[in-house]
């Protein structure tokens, strides 16, 4: 009887997403997923890809565009509702997004990479919380060291008992690295870098400093195979060792945050003033998260200078992989910032502008609620009196033309998209390279849907978290997956 009720609310289910695109009801059989008892029909509707959703109406990529739109505007309000449940549970045990030949992401192996750059303070860790819907997982507090560790993120849609459902796969650092940092350190007197110094050597002054506190230093005590065996110590007490591998598991993504905390937290009160996180050298996260169900990981790899040779090659090798680069700046600064032109130069513009694909590359400049709306509005020649709103669409609009010019300026004009005549490879789902640049709130987002709670209300900038600019992120990594895997989205992204 259950069963029997689950199917008639999936049915149910159906019929509303028929009506949602404009199709007349029972115009195809239902497509039920392997699992489909073990999730309430609300649920599994919200967790829904477009794609996914389209499939249960008819065949993969019959949608036209009409009815995609018009599906994705019915779905939205769903997904808003779901996202405010306090931990995503599971909802079936099968990967969404099966490619052609019936294999679904997990059992293909199949996953599109996209990296994450910017400096310290860039508000990364915040926009990928909001881009999985989560109000907290990656630590938001990180100052300037935390660039020592690599998170990536990806899907994972089933484990042995909910319990494990989420996972953490942590790798620690081998102890030759680690000494390569003390050396330098107890080279120099153990003595704090000065400003003028190298960025670099400040850095990993404060490495070491993390892992033994404040106090390092000063009582003369400064013997690397001491200080290696104190780190070694220290790993001991967390259940892990160098070189070694931890896999920890959890029930919901709070609990899995909390056991990531003291590995990946650079605030240095986890461990009582000492920490771990620059003896990790990448962390390996798997959950449930909708936008990761299209085959999306997301990689954390802040820092391109790292003195430490196998870290800083280890981050090189994520990007030389990438399949797509997501270039973050606050807003503040977006348009003058030198980690983004630094990643940018010409030649890499131009292979990408006349060979690359939408998704690529892509500019993000986060913390649009942070306004002062005097300043705002003297450097956009604006009336002091313009309403905060206004000045924040009309900022929108000047980072998104003046980031795109500085990319395709030095590039031949016939490579331009507006010169171009439409050539996206409908079989693929792609779309040859745009720059899409977004402005971003991922704090007013994860309020306005409901998932960050007792932090205030919204800045009021934004009527609807559509305006915040996440979602329509979200969806060009869709996208861009998608078409990876040679599935056509039902929605395309919104880039501009």
């Amino acid at each position: 009887l259950e069963a029997d009720a689950r199917l008639l609310a999936l049915r149910a289910a159906q019929c509303w997403l028929h009506e949602a695109a404009g199709l007349p009801p029972g115009a195809t059989p239902l497509r039920l997923p392997a699992g489909f008892a073990l999730a309430p029909a609300l649920d599994l509707l919200a967790s829904l890809s477009d794609a996914e959703a389209s499939s249960w109406l008819a065949e993969p990529n019959a949608l036209d565009a009409a009815q995609s739109v018009h599906l994705l505007g019915a779905l939205r309000p769903l997904r808003a509702a779901y996202a405010a449940h306090s931990a995503p549970a599971r909802i079936v045990s099968w990967p969404p997004l099966a490619t052609g030949s019936g294999e679904g992401v997990e059992a293909s192996g199949m996953q599109t990479k996209f990296v994450v750059c910017g400096g310290t303070g860039a508000g990364k860790s915040t926009l990928l919380n909001a881009l999985l819907g989560v109000a907290e997982l990656l630590p938001t507090s990180c100052m300037r060291a935390c660039t020592a560790t690599i998170i990536e993120l990806g899907w994972r849609a089933s484990a042995p008992s909910d319990a494990t459902l989420f996972e953490a796969v942590i790798s620690v650092v081998d102890a030759a690295d680690f000494a390569a940092d003390v050396a330098a350190v107890v080279l120099a007197g153990g003595r704090e870098p000065g400003e003028a110094e190298a960025e670099a050597v400040r850095e990993q002054f404060a490495r070491v400093k993390s892992v033994f506190g404040e106090d390092f230093g000063a009582d003369g005590e400064l013997e690397p195979a001491k200080l290696i065996k104190q780190a070694g110590a220290q790993l001991a007490t967390l259940g892990t060792a160098f070189g070694a591998r931890l896999e920890l598991h959890a029930a919901d993504c709070a609990a899995l945050a909390r056991m990531l905390a003291p590995f990946a937290d650079s605030s240095d009160d986890t461990c009582g003033g000492q920490s771990v996180w620059p003896l990790i050298r990448s962390i390996k996260l798997a959950g449930p998260w909708p936008l990761l169900a299209s085959g999306a990981c997301l990689v954390d790899a802040p820092g391109l200078h790292d003195d430490n040779s196998a870290r800083d090659a280890a981050v090189r090798h994520y990007i030389e992989q990438a399949d797509g680069i997501l270039l973050v700046a606050p807003c503040r600064r977006a348009v003058n910032d030198k980690s983004i032109h630094d990643l940018m130069p010409l030649p890499l513009r131009a292979e990408v502008a006349e060979h690359g694909f939408l998704g690529d590359i892509a500019v993000i400049a986060t913390r649009a609620d942070d306004l002062s709306r005097a300043e705002l509005a003297h450097n956009l020649g604006l009336p002091e009196d313009t309403p905060a709103p206004v000045l924040a669409a009309k900022r929108r609009e000047y980072i998104q033309t003046t980031m795109s010019a500085a990319f395709f300026r030095g590039i031949s004009k016939q490579l331009w998209p507006v010169n171009r005549e439409d050539d996206a490879d409908s079989s693929a789902g792609a779309q040859r390279f745009d720059l899409p640049v977004f402005v971003v709130s991922a704090v007013d987002y994860t309020k306005l849907v409901g998932v960050r709670h007792n932090d205030g209300e919204s800045s009021g900038l934004f009527a609807s978290p559509e305006e915040t600019d996440v979602p329509a992120l979200a969806a060009l990594i869709q996208r861009r997956a998608l078409a990876r895997t040679h599935i056509a989205p039902a929605a395309t992204a919104n880039g501009g």
